[in-house]
């Protein structure tokens, strides 16, 4: 794992320089072995981190893993950051399928933890309806996708207005066509990734960083 003080720079810098809006999680917890986790204390000292560099960061959480909802919980009750729980509504309360790395065992939230976490003041954004790559599907597809949304969602009247790409995959037709039903977009990048689309913001992806030292950048003392 990359040492928490180089976690927290990065945080810092890369908040500093405007290109990214808040930070973006996963699961919370503290099996090493999951590359998808990121034990609560660091998570805890990153928010903090992020609170000092930037007014009201976002705090996104993809996939709405079960094991997040405690720490979400806590945060949305802190005024100092905007938590987001962007959910795959096709797979709420049951296994996260698409994950591959074995060492994972991972679930979605159910519907009852969505429904009070949003009474808590934490917003539920989508985060597509079968966690498939919006890049690799038809007008046909993504419509179906939609409509799986809108039917998942009317059983606890949820109005996700926010949407995080899923694996970031997104291109300009894709944004356009999904504008009519969003008023917000969210990609999950590390350092080296730049916006390319102004109304896509673009959240500091922690685990990435802690587990694989992605994205490592040299402070210059002037």
């Amino acid at each position: 794992m990359t040492p928490l003080n180089e976690v927290l720079n990065n945080i810092t810098y890369s908040l500093a320089t405007g290109r990214f809006a808040g930070l973006a999680f996963h699961g919370i917890g503290n099996d090493p072995r999951c590359p998808l986790l990121v034990p609560e204390e660091t998570a805890h000292a990153c928010v903090e981190t992020a609170s000092e560099a930037i007014q009201m960061p976002y705090i996104g959480f993809d996939d709405a893993y079960e094991c997040a909802k405690i720490f979400i919980r806590k945060l949305a009750g802190n005024r100092d950051v905007r938590p987001i729980v962007f959910v795959p509504t096709l797979f709420i309360d049951k296994k996260a399928e698409w994950v591959k790395f074995s060492t994972c065992n991972l679930s979605v939230m159910s519907m009852e933890t969505l429904r009070a976490l949003s009474d808590l003041g934490a917003e539920i954004g989508w985060h597509g309806h079968s966690h498939r790559r919006f890049t690799d599907l038809t007008v046909e597809e993504l419509n179906a996708e939609m409509e799986g949304r809108a039917d998942t969602l009317a059983g606890i009247s949820l109005n996700t207005t926010s949407c995080s790409f899923p694996y970031g995959a997104f291109n300009r037709k894709i944004v356009d066509r999904l504008s009519l039903h969003f008023t917000r977009f969210y990609q999950t990048c590390i350092l080296q990734n730049s916006i390319s689309y102004t109304n896509v913001l673009c959240l500091l992806d922690v685990g990435t960083i802690l587990h694989f030292r992605c994205g490592q950048i040299k402070m210059v003392e002037l």
